[in-house]
């Protein structure tokens, strides 16, 4: 079973590489790193040149390009190609030996693998690291690894990779001794097995189904399987595989006591081995002839075969083979009544048994001691490269000691040079201060005299404006008046059209004469603000009768919601320019028959006063380029505007500590929030809802 394990390791293996060729391309592809302009390009070839060693088993030169490709990958970094060098570097570390130096390297293939999104060579990797942990002794460890592969190979049905995991962690439960669950991936690879595989696969399987039949005790259907096995390996035409399935149907054929048959089969073997000149094969036909002579009662015979079993086997130096003939030949005399040769016989076993635990004790400390030594030689040269590095800083740091002496003496020789200069200066700069004083004396007193006069001026300016202001806005309020008249007299309705055309164009003109004179006044009069505590609800019912003609005009719906308790700290003027040319924007950008929402929010030392409205709405690209630039559009009855509104009116709230946000509603219309002081952080209950019932809010 191990021998097969290792078989589909090497065939898994040889699926992911290029078909070798004739000649090793290897020199041509040197030429090419040493001519590639780019570390990516040398890391690709050097991952190649892995490969090929690979299958040429030069595994120090292996070593020595994964080495190299690595040091490609810190400059030029590529998942797809570092996890293969991982992987030939455990490869290589499982070729010395060095089993538990070949787990780090394959968990880092793995890692690299998943990173650059290849499934397969993972699944793959995680097989090779599965057999490394069994190697290494650490059987829960490779169980673990397997299981965690199956996951995956479970959902992306790779049934070669499939059937090599089910058969290692078969093996790996069989050395646990865990048989039922061997027993149970046992049937999971059997449930796999199809005609269409490769003969020398179905011989396997064959083979274990044989021995599962066999551990239930049913000897005529494993001999069954066996003997499909045998057609399996004849079909491969390896005589070694025929050999191997003819001793599985010589040892169930004596179960069965059909030792004549069982004989034929042996001798079968022998006959095989002997033309292949295989001594292990010819000492294994020997002593199972030795054994089935034993059962028939022939120890005369048997002894015959089991001495011959034993010179095969110390010819062919393999020692389990040869400690497991022996003790063949040992029952053998014992039943031919030579206990003397018997002992003897029995003595040589258990040396080479002494021996061999010896030698494999030897092995291990050795492998521990390579281990050892590999770390130690790799510690080693850490530390060489440290040290280098902390030479190579020293020096640094003393060659900065010696630019940083003569920078000092440089530098105090300029600042003493600069401290001779600074004194002239100083002292020519008090001279020249004393004689400009008196010029500035002179200056400052005329200063004074123009200051005066300023004030003067802008007092009287600020009278002049408030004038014209109001002389402005009186003739155009007068004009609206008229026009309204007019119209009322128009009983026939002749002039109707006109009358409305003129009372939107004197509506256009009152809203940007307000607007100018609002943000000239601000411009005007800088910060010097007017702070009083006022009652919200009053001033937003000032505004709402200020409009209340152009609303009745459209037709719109109302809700005002202000909470009628809620005091706010600002400019009367200011904030009602604010209110009125918001609710003024509602009131234009909102079709007949809408709706126009005003309420209240108390947020800690501010109150938001909200603006909500059902027109037409802006964009989030228009709502961006509001306060940037002036955004003239007509209203839903032709309303025109100099889009200086909105902007005027942030403005206003920004010099009296407020905020004025705009928002897109989610279905349709436009949301104002204007955040205004309140006195000593005093937050009211709201009583909105006293005004309307709760659903007329939308």
């Amino acid at each position: 079973m191990r021998s097969f394990l290792l078989f589909i390791l090497v065939w898994l293996s040889f699926l992911c590489q290029a078909q070798t060729t004739a000649s090793s391309p290897i020199a041509k592809w040197k030429y090419e790193i040493a001519a590639a302009a780019h570390d990516s390009i040398r890391l690709r070839i050097c991952t190649q040149i892995v490969r090929q060693y690979q299958i040429e088993n030069q595994y120090d030169s292996l070593y020595q390009y994964v080495q190299r490709g690595l040091g490609f990958h810190k400059a030029s970094p590529s998942d797809f190609y570092v996890c293969e060098l991982h992987y030939y570097l455990g490869r290589y570390y499982r070729h010395k030996g060095l089993y538990r130096r070949g787990i780090s390297p394959l968990q880092q293939a793995i890692a690299h693998a998943d990173r650059a999104g290849s499934e397969a060579k993972s699944a793959r990797y995680q097989y090779v690291l599965a057999v490394m942990f069994s190697d290494a002794g650490q059987l829960e460890k490779a169980v673990e690894q397997i299981g965690n592969n199956l996951k995956y190979l479970l959902t992306h049905y790779n049934e070669p990779m499939l059937a090599a995991n089910y058969l290692l962690i078969i093996e790996l439960y069989g050395n646990m001794g865990n048989t039922n669950l061997q027993a149970q991936y046992q049937q999971k690879y059997l449930s796999l097995v199809k005609d269409s595989w490769p003969p020398d696969h179905r011989m396997y399987a064959h083979i274990m189904k044989g021995q599962v039949l066999e551990k239930k005790n049913r000897w005529q259907g494993a001999a069954n399987e066996y003997r499909a096995g045998l057609r399996c390996a004849q079909r491969t035409g390896d005589s070694l595989k025929v050999i191997e399935m003819l001793h599985y149907l010589g040892v169930n054929g004596r179960h069965r006591r059909q030792y004549l048959s069982a004989l034929s089969l042996f001798n079968n073997m022998e006959v095989m081995a002997r033309r292949l000149h295989d001594l292990s094969f010819q000492a294994t036909a020997k002593r199972e002839q030795a054994i089935t002579y034993l059962l028939m009662q022939q120890p005369k015979t048997a002894l015959q075969k089991a001495r011959q079993a034993a010179n095969y086997s110390r010819q062919n130096k393999q020692e389990e083979e040869l400690i497991i003939t022996l003790q063949t030949l040992v029952t053998a005399l014992e039943a031919n009544g030579e206990y003397r040769n018997a002992l003897i016989v029995s003595r040589e076993a258990q040396q080479i048994k002494d021996r061999r635990f010896a030698e494999q004790s030897a092995q291990k400390v050795a492998q521990m001691q390579a281990e050892f030594d590999s770390e130690t030689s790799e510690h080693t040269i850490r530390v060489l490269q440290k040290n280098a590095q902390i030479a190579q800083l020293q020096a640094s740091r003393q060659q900065q000691q010696i630019q940083l002496a003569q920078r000092t003496q440089l530098a105090a020789a300029v600042v003493i040079g600069l401290l001779g200069i600074l004194c002239g200066v100083v002292i020519y700069f008090l001279r020249k201060t004393q004689r400009t004083n008196i010029q500035l004396n002179e200056q400052q007193q005329l200063l004074q005299q123009t200051a005066d006069a300023l004030a003067e001026s802008n007092a009287t300016k600020d009278k002049l404006f408030s004038l014209i202001s109001h002389d402005l806005r009186s003739p155009v309020a007068s004009m609206k008046n008229s026009i309204r008249q007019l119209r009322s007299l128009d009983t026939e309705f002749h002039l109707k059209p006109l009358m409305n055309r003129l009372d939107l164009q004197v509506d256009s003109v009152l809203h940007l004469l307000t607007n100018l004179l609002d943000w000239s006044m601000v411009q005007l009069k800088g910060f010097q603000l007017n702070f009083e505590s006022l009652v919200l609800q009053e001033l937003v019912a000032e505004v709402l009768s200020q409009t209340s003609e152009l609303i009745q005009q459209k037709q719109l719906t109302v809700i005002n919601q202000v909470d009628k308790h809620q005091l706010v700290v600002a400019d009367r003027h200011q904030l009602m320019a604010v209110i009125r040319n918001v609710l003024t924007n509602a009131i234009k950008f909102t079709p007949t028959d809408g709706f126009i929402r005003l309420h209240t929010v108390a947020k800690s030392a501010m109150v938001e006063l909200h603006i909500r409205d059902t027109g037409v709405g802006m964009t989030a690209e228009q709502i961006s380029n509001l306060f940037k630039s002036p955004d003239v559009r007509s209203g839903t009855s032709g309303e025109k505007g100099v889009g200086l509104g909105l902007r005027i009116c942030r403005e206003m709230m920004d010099r009296q500590g407020g905020t004025l946000w705009v928002e897109q509603l989610p279905k349709s219309g436009t949301l104002v929030r204007i955040g205004i002081a309140t006195p000593v952080q005093t937050v009211y209950n709201s009583v909105a809802n006293d005004h309307v019932p709760s659903s007329a809010a939308f």
